[in-house]
């Protein structure tokens, strides 16, 4: 549409700044569970001044100078994760889940433990970043994921061959061997459970190719890059040349929606940042750099997994800018937009209407990212059901569908989520835009009280009201859920309805929008 044409350009020095794709995503990245608290934070760690210059180009900074200060944001999330422990050490993933003193703790079944891994190390990485972080936390984390990894376990991997042939295999879980990274990180080795994994590892090798190995759990790829790259962090330098593989190839396919959220980039990314962490002269890296950078090119969706370990691998590979003089200059036809002499230049607003001319002198590489964003002139939605099923209806208070809608009526919206291929599908996000006559008076009916015709409603893991919309976040499984809640209408009016949206929030390939329109308030 006319006038909602915005574009920016970021130039650099630092090759950090190609990245700016991945660091921008995360940054504006609308939801918040325990893990994507912390894939926001994660980067602003190592990388606040660019942090602070890609924030004015994303969807919550609409003008002026950017608000964002990375060192608010890093000590806001370490809060954030600290409230998401359970007694038993662990992190759930959202707020809520925990128990409150008094309570059974009912919170020992909802712990993530991926993501009680990930707490770990971005908690240990801020601390040695100077950023204060609760010893009692740390302590308790460290003791959980201790006994975690003390209890041997495994996940199912599904992996296709050459001729597309499709096999599930058990494997040593990528949970645990993250885990026993962390720990590593933290300064807290579990090395007991690290040699039972590195005798698994040998094991594999010596039954390589016979029918024992598909009986027992052994270690993916990724994961050997991992336990090797722990024993480095604790000087076992001959365990970690048994262990390191010659080259990196994982045929994971797809996109777990929870679990150890592996997916092939992801895995990648974790694998280079451990390298770049432990053994930055490792000569592997520089081939490993080259796969990811073309994955990323490649891909036109990233989860925050993969966003965040992406560009912590990339930048901190990419942080030294040497003895670079380069400057450059920015114009559009005979026009300078302005003009970087010194590490960066973050120009917000610049022409979409025609071509722009970067030019640069003195020693040393020039690095830009760019970006555009604008509302689509036709307006329209397109429906679709992919792997996910999710419907709204506007209902009376007796149940019934509404003919029509009057001013300061209540309508019950009821919405109802399901998987198509009949698999659960984990940390989906029911998103309903709510059209500007109505306003959410009761974002959850839970009891019958007026409507006894609403019968055991489904529960969402988290619930989040907006000015203009309410979230819903669950699981979608092969058996239909249903969520209600009340709204009243507020204006008379002619107004646009959003599309219901359903997305599973680690694998895109999963999703359902359906029911954009208009809605008229008499």
């Amino acid at each position: 549409l006319p006038g909602t044409a915005r574009a920016s350009v970021t130039i650099s020095r630092s090759p950090v700044a190609q990245y700016g794709r991945e660091l921008s995503f995360l940054l504006g990245y609308p939801h918040g569970c325990i893990e994507q608290t912390i894939s926001k934070a994660f980067p602003q760690l190592y990388f606040a001044d660019l942090a602070k210059q890609l924030s004015a180009n994303t969807y919550f900074v609409r003008a002026g100078d950017s608000d964002l200060n990375p060192a608010t944001n890093i000590r806001q999330a370490i809060q954030a994760v600290e409230g998401l422990q359970t007694q038993n050490g662990g992190f759930v993933m959202w707020p809520g889940m925990v128990a409150t003193p008094g309570e059974s703790n009912r919170s020992k079944s909802n712990v993530d433990e991926w993501a009680s891994a990930y707490a770990l190390h971005f908690l240990a990485e801020a601390q040695e970043a100077g950023y204060e972080v609760r010893p009692s936390v740390l302590s308790s984390a460290i003791d959980y994921l201790t006994m975690l990894t003390n209890n041997p376990a495994t996940e199912e991997s599904v992996t296709f061959d050459e001729t597309g042939g499709r096999s599930v295999q058990k494997v040593a879980s990528r949970t645990s061997i993250y885990a026993l990274y962390a720990l590593s990180v933290a300064g807290k080795p579990n090395r007991s459970a690290m040699n039972y994994y590195k005798s698994a590892a040998v094991r594999d090798v010596a039954t390589q190719g016979s029918a024992a190995k598909q009986n027992t759990g052994f270690l993916t790829t990724d994961c050997r890059y991992l336990l090797a790259s722990t024993f480095f962090r604790i000087g076992d330098t001959r365990s970690y040349t048994a262990l390191l593989p010659k080259q990196f190839s994982d045929n994971t396919t797809g996109r777990q929606t929870g679990g150890s959220y592996a997916s092939p980039l992801r895995n990648l990314a974790l694998v280079l940042d451990a390298l770049v962490d432990t053994d930055r002269d490792n000569i592997q890296i520089p081939a490993l750099v080259r796969q990811l950078s073309g994955a990323l090119k490649q891909t036109n969706y990233l989860n925050t997994q993969e966003a965040a370990f992406a560009f912590l691998a990339l930048g901190k590979l990419s942080r030294q800018t040497a003895n670079s003089t380069a400057t450059a200059t920015l114009t559009a036809g005979s026009k300078s937009l302005g003009a970087m002499t010194g590490p960066l230049l973050n120009l917000k607003r610049v022409p979409t209407n025609g071509p722009l001319l970067l030019s640069a002198k003195g020693t040393g590489n020039v690095y830009y990212f760019a970006q555009s964003e604008g509302i689509p002139s036709n307006g329209k939605i397109a429906e679709e059901d992919n792997g996910l099923r999710v419907r709204r209806e506007y209902l009376n208070g007796d149940g019934k569908l509404l003919s029509g809608i009057r001013q300061n009526d209540l309508v019950v919206v009821k919405i109802t989520l399901s998987s198509t291929n009949g698999l659960n599908i984990e940390n989906v996000v029911i998103t309903d835009l709510l059209p500007a006559g109505l306003e959410i008076e009761n974002p959850r009916l839970t009891e019958a009280r007026d409507m006894p015709w609403i019968k055991t409603p489904s529960q969402p893991d988290h619930f989040d009201l907006r000015d203009d919309r309410i979230n819903f976040y669950t699981t979608a499984t092969g058996t239909e859920k249903t969520f209600y809640y009340l709204g009243r209408a507020v204006s008379k009016g002619r107004f646009v309805v959003g599309a219901v949206s359903a997305d599973a929030m680690y694998n895109g390939e999963y999703r359902s929008y359906n029911g954009a329109g208009v809605v008229t308030i008499r």
